[in-house]
């Protein structure tokens, strides 16, 4: 009676794993988190779990639920036997990462967070076809980065706070000399400098 018993768990668990994966498949993310919850939380340890851990992973995603989604990829990293989707699942940590990462008006922790992932992820996988959009994505976040300085700077300009202007500007020069914005930035100190006299 008991092995009956076991038998009809592992069935309805994975039942609830296939239908987790069809409402994945049909676009019905929440639904699908439902089912995929359920074999994550009444199988812990399995193979099954760990890939619905995946799959979960991947419906947070598809409905923007970037930290949670972030936060179940990185459970499957750590027990994923698959070189392949360790890596697959630590580059969409990346990835959520970014799309946490605020504009550049605002708070910047997020972004110095994404680029933190995204070097440790080229680090950790310097083979990876995903290492070229990795280093386009650190470029396109370091601008972010250099963007609220040379903001910082103008407000500090428009209010006649020309040392602290300066200090902004220099800034973008030295941690983001590889940036767009830097000509930009070399103009705006000899624009200060102008003022000044």
């Amino acid at each position: 009676a008991c092995s009956t018993t076991k038998m009809s768990f592992i069935e309805q668990v994975q039942q609830k794993f296939d239908k987790g994966e069809q409402f994945y498949e049909a676009g019905k993310y929440t639904r699908a988190k439902d089912e995929l919850q359920y074999v994550v939380m009444n199988n812990p340890g399995s193979q099954i779990a760990l890939d619905a851990r995946y799959l979960l992973g991947e419906s947070h995603f598809k409905l923007k639920e970037y930290e949670d989604a972030a936060i179940e990829f990185d459970k499957f990293a750590r027990f994923a036997q698959s070189y392949d989707k360790a890596e697959l699942a630590r580059f969409r940590i990346c990835e959520c990462a970014i799309k946490m990462s605020n504009s550049f008006q605002k708070d910047q922790k997020n972004t110095l967070e994404a680029i933190d992932r995204l070097q440790e992820f080229i680090e950790d996988y310097p083979t990876s076809t995903n290492v070229d959009v990795a280093t386009k994505e650190i470029s396109l976040l370091r601008l972010k980065l250099a963007k609220k300085e040379f903001e910082s700077a103008r407000l500090y300009l428009k209010l006649e706070e020309y040392d602290s202007a300066l200090i902004y500007l220099n800034n973008v020069l030295t941690q983001y000399y590889d940036t767009e914005i830097v000509d930009e930035v070399r103009l705006t100190i000899v624009f200060h400098y102008l003022l000044q006299n």
